[in-house]
Formats: structure tokens, sequence, C-alpha cells
């Protein structure tokens, strides 16, 4: 431990007592009819909604000073000389810096952009066209489909090249396709927002408005192919090999070898084509469309992969629509934190390298595996002692969760920046063109290679967590590995229902709707027998009920089939949990005790509430509601717990009370 770990040690010891804010809590409310309100009512309550963010809770007031603290690092960076620091500094240094230049941008504008529209206009074919779509992305310009090295669904110790659907301005199919008056509403103001783009760029109104028109036609015809949210998690449907001279001759209007040439890649036989119906469409388009058409659209595409990265003039546009319009959010983001924002994506691990140093215990590792192993050794039980499973797919379970990896805190080894070449003179667009070509190139060299198990894809400092199907792994970086959810001077019954609850969730996703079809190797197989299958998905269709019956506003539900996994890994998470707790007591000789007017099961249930405190603007509830995979928090506390005796009996929950359900009515899967 260093010196300012040391110092906040001993600052925190000197404080020697955790509290409960009372504030937080709503006491008006009765716990047994709307328990995330109870916990989190007066939080909410004294805790408004900036005008720069959409939501504001435990995430994103975490993810807030995790920025500052990375702000003040990459500041105390601007002014050190070269030989001071090291590559991975000064790429980091050279990338704020330029996009931080607001000056330069504004003077510029789309100066170092031109050179596309030139490209854009000299193409004459569409072999040429396929030329430079594969320019494109390997640039990060997003149009029609896309491209990128992953893992063998049937071969999971191997990388493979994957193509899949993309070139869609909006965050999902659905929007093209407005249901009632809002979303009629929001595609209008897409396509203003496209014909206000093209007057910035340089065309008049009637140009911009022809050319808005043109977009829209296209994307449509892209969007009405395309997987939505609910099937892209059925990697079933993903899982198409073909070889290249299939694609070549199913798809006969895209000069594939000129694709394969422009973004890098040679001597490729067999790949992964993700959706199948969506290429077939494209073909077709490259037959019917003319190329004046799709020279527009291209030029759109241009426009809004950069637009933020560009002059005022464009961010302030680019905002309006997806910031305001689309999201709800009313003031956007200060400069700083949004190239911070980019910088963290881009160069995470370096400005990680210096964030564990400061600000990340060998202690919060360590009782973090403790944790992790003591919510594994629960499920095992939980496993062991399954009712409704067979032997032959239980035996197989077992198998898949003793395979899981752990991945806490930071890498065990750093990927680096090896020729990758930023400059502070170099202007904004360049340094983010330079980047995305290198990931581009990282990302291809995998292909055929052996999958890299020790990979990590979150910076140290994020505050998230996940598990990987393909790699059957579960991640948990330094920065969601403090308080609120991991606190080492809380109670352990607070930690137990905070990070404890994550770390089940997390390991539940293996076995979720998703994570089941994957075997303990990442291999997309049915290692289940038929009749647990259907008894598994019975039991999810509970949940899938209870999530759909759940209003938020305007009549508006949740999907309850696109939320299920989320849903389930809530539910198993928090039943993990609570047995691992049960255990750590028993274990180590702990009795029930009370603190603060609460008994440890309760502040054990506090603890998860609490990880979910937070509430969202209505125009980006609506937008998750189509987008997202995860429920809204109330219904991620107050479902979950609603099916589980053990909430019943630490608050004595009634059969009049709202939260009640009868035993016939009640979610029992892990």
């Amino acid at each position: 431990m260093n010196k300012t770990q040391k110092a906040k040690m001993k600052t925190l010891k000197h404080k020697n007592e955790w509290k409960l804010n009372k504030k937080d809590f709503n006491f008006s409310i009765d716990p047994r009819d709307n328990f995330f309100h109870f916990v989190n009512g007066g939080w909410i309550k004294n805790n408004p909604i900036p005008k720069t963010e959409t939501s504001w809770g435990t995430f994103y007031v975490l993810r807030k000073k995790n920025k500052i603290i990375l702000h003040s690092l990459l500041k105390a960076l601007i002014h050190k000389k070269n030989k001071t620091i090291s590559n991975e500094a000064r790429l980091t240094r050279a990338l704020y810096s330029s996009g931080i230049n607001i000056r330069k941008r504004n003077k510029d504008r789309i100066k170092d952009i031109e050179f596309l529209f030139k490209k854009i206009k000299s193409i004459t074919n569409t072999d040429e066209l396929a030329t430079l779509i594969g320019e494109f992305h390997r640039i990060g310009i997003s149009c029609f489909w896309g491209s990128f090295a992953e893992q063998d669904l049937n071969k999971s110790t191997r990388m493979m090249f994957w193509l899949f659907q993309d070139g869609l301005g909006l965050p999902e199919k659905d929007y093209y396709f407005p249901k009632n008056a809002k979303e009629k509403t929001i595609l209008k103001q897409y396509f203003f927002h496209i014909r206000n783009i093209f007057i910035l760029y340089g065309d008049n109104n009637s140009q911009a408005i022809q050319k808005a028109d043109t977009v829209l036609k296209i994307e449509k015809q892209l969007a009405l192919v395309s997987m939505n949210k609910e099937e892209r998690y059925d990697y079933h449907k993903q899982n198409n090999r073909r070889t290249t001279e299939t694609i070549r001759k199913t798809y006969k209007k895209i000069n594939w070898p000129r694709y394969f040439t422009a973004i890098g890649i040679k001597n490729i036989k067999v790949l992964n084509l993700a959706q199948p119906d969506f290429f077939k469409q494209v073909d077709v388009m490259f037959g019917t469309v003319s190329l004046p058409l799709i020279k527009t659209y291209l030029e759109w595409c241009v426009l809004n992969s950069l637009s933020g990265a560009l002059s005022e003039d464009f961010i302030a546009e680019d905002f309006d629509f997806y910031g305001k319009k689309l999201s709800g959010q009313t003031k956007q983001k200060h400069l700083w934190e949004r190239i911070l924002g980019v910088v963290e994506q881009n160069l995470g691990e370096a400005l990680g390298k210096i964030y564990i140093k400061s600000y990340f215990t060998a202690t919060a590792k360590k009782k973090t595996d403790i944790l992790i192993d003591d919510i594994i050794d629960a499920y095992r039980f939980r496993l062991e002692n399954n009712l409704w499973m067979s032997s032959v797919t239980k035996k197989k379970a077992l198998k898949k969760l003793a395979t899981i990896k752990k991945k806490i805190g930071y890498p065990s080894k750093w990927k680096g920046y090896k020729g990758l070449k930023l400059s502070s003179s170099n202007s904004y667009i360049e340094n983010l063109f330079a980047l995305s070509a290198f990931y581009h190139k990282r990302n291809l060299k995998k292909v055929g290679k052996k999958v890299n198990r020790t990979e990590w894809h979150f910076s140290p400092s994020t505050v998230n967590a996940c598990y990987d199907p393909g790699l059957n792994d579960v991640t948990f970086p330094a920065g969601i590995l403090q308080p609120p959810f991991f606190d080492e001077l809380a109670p352990d019954a607070i930690n137990y229902g905070a990070i404890g609850s994550v770390i089940g969730h997390e390991l539940t996703h293996g076995f979720d709707d998703t994570g089941s079809h994957f075997d303990a190797y990442g291999n997309l197989k049915n290692w289940w027998t038929n009749e647990d299958r259907k008894k598994f998905e019975d039991r999810a269709k509970i949940l899938v009920c209870q999530f759909g019956d759940a209003k938020l506003f305007e009549g508006l539900c949740v999907n309850g089939k696109l939320t299920l996994g989320e849903n389930i890994a809530d539910l198993g998470g928090i039943l993990l949990a609570l047995d691992a707790y049960k255990h750590f007591k028993k274990r180590n000789n702990i009795k029930d005790f009370k603190k603060q007017g609460f008994t440890d099961t309760q502040l054990f249930f506090i603890g998860y509430a609490i990880t979910e405190r937070g509430h969202t603007i209505r125009e980006t509830e609506r937008q998750r509601l189509i987008t997202d995979p995860h429920s809204p928090s109330v219904f991620r506390v107050n479902i979950p717990l609603s099916n589980m005796k053990e909430f019943y009996d630490a608050f004595g929950v009634l059969n009049k009370s709202k939260l009640f359900r009868e035993d016939k009515k009640l979610a029992d899967i892990w």
C-alpha cells in the first residue's frame, strides 16, 4: 500500500463509523408496498437530475466522481516534459489536448474530412463503392454494414471474422416504423436533423431536404431487414458460417474481394454472417438504388459519424437531436468531460494504470475475491440441490460454474499501444482516425488466432461489471469496487447485498436465457436436455409476464422478453448473495444483529436497493424501453424482491401488501 492509500485508510478509520443516511429514505412509504422508494425516495427528492444528465443515481454519481479523478490525473500530465512521462501518457495528453482545443476545431470545421467527400464523389461503380466502404470502416465511419474479429461460436478457442448489420442513424429499427404520435415526432425530428447537418455542410435548404429524404429512405430499407434488439440476443440466429466463395456467389453486387482488401484482411476463407437477410437487402440495394443516392447516404454517414468531433455548430446540432430531442437532456456536458470520455474509451488502459495506484487497494481486491468465491459456492449448492433439473444437465452446469474465470480490478497483462502515433499538433479528427485505424488493425489481426482469455474489455476505472458467455468469465473493474457497491467500513450485510448481488447477477448471466446456450468453454451448444430446457423456459415465462405487466407511464410497459436475461440475473443475483451472506455468518460465527434500527437481513436488502438508486427523465426512459435490456430501476428492485420469501420474512410482508405474491405466482428459477 502506497502513502496515498495509507493516508486515505487512516482518514477512513478516523471516522470510525459507517452510517446510513436516513435522509435518503422515505419513511412515509411502506417498504412492503414499494421497497425501492422506501430506501431511495428521499435521495431522489433531494438529488434532481442535473441538466447535463439524463439519469442520476448510484452508478452515475460514482462515474462522475471517477471522471473528476481521471481529469485531475490527466491535467497533471499536461505540463510535464516528455522525458518525464511514459509514451502512454504522451498519447493520452495528445488526444486530450487536440480534443479540448475548440478554437482550432472551430477554425478547421470540415477541413479534415473534405478528402472523404472527394472520395465519395469520385466513385463511378459499385466495385469502387465496396473499396470506399472498407476504407470508411477502417477509420471508424459507420455505413451499410460492419466487420470485426470475434470468437467462433462453434469453436470458442479461435477468433473468427464477422460481418454484421449497421448503418442506421437511429438507435433501433423500431424508430423507423413509429407506432404512436411520440415516435412519429421523433422520426420527423430526425429528418430535420439530417437536413440541418447538410445545411451546415454547405448545401442550401432545398438540397438538404432532398438529401434528408434520400437518407431516410435508404435507412428505412436497411431497418426493415435488420434484426431487432430482442432477436440479436439469440446467438443461434446470428451463427451463420459461410465461405467467402459462398458470400461472393450469393451477394454478387457487392465486390467482396475489394472490400476485404480495403479493410486489410487477406486469405479469409470462412466467416460468420450475423444477419443474412440484411446482406441480401444490401445486395439488392446495390443493384436498384442509383449511385448518386448512395453517395448522398455516404455523405451523411461521414457527417453523422463525426459531427460530435467537428466545430461547435456541428456539435450543437448533433446534441440538439441526439441529446435534447431523443434523450431529453437539457444541457450538454462540459467540453472537458466529453473529451475525457473519448480518452477513457480509447486510452483507458493508460489512465487506468495511474488510477489504480492511488484509488484501488489490495484489501478491496482480496475481499472481492472472497466474495466471488462465496457466491460461487452458494450457486454450486443451489445447483446441487436443484429439484427441476436432471442430473445430466446438472452435471454440465456444475462444470460450467467451476470453469468461470475471475477478473478483478485491472488486467494481469496490459495490452499497450505499440505502433499508435498521436500528436498534440494534429487535429482532433486526425487523432481519432489514427485511433480507429489502430484498433481496427489490432482487431483484425486476431482472425484465425487463438482467443486471448486474459484480455479485458473494460478500463480499470469503469463503473460496471460483466459476464462474457464466450470466455465464460466475470469482470469487476476497480471503478465499481468502491462505495456504495463495496465499502470496507460497511457491515458485511451491506456489502453482500450491494456488490454481492452484482457478483451474483453476473454469475447468473452464465445460466440465463442467453448464457445458458453456451457451454463451459464458451461454445454455442445445446448442453441441456430438451425436458430441462422446457422447464427452464416455462419458469422464465413467469418473469416475462411479471415485467411485461410493469407499467411505467403513459401506459408504456417493460418488454419482458427483451429484459428477460437481466431480470433472471437480478433475481438470481440477490438469492445467491443472500445465501452467501448466510454462509459467511455461519463460517465466522456472526449472530443476528441490529444496526441503525435495521436487522442485518434488512440491511442486506437495503444494500441491494441502494445499488439501483436513481431516476431518469421520461424521454430517455422511453428510449430505453426500446433499446435497453435492463428494466427501469424501480422494477429491478421491487419485482425480484416480490418473489423472495426471505424478503417477506425480513420486512413482514402481508397478504394485503403490494409486493406480496401467492406461492403459485412466484418466479423460481435458481
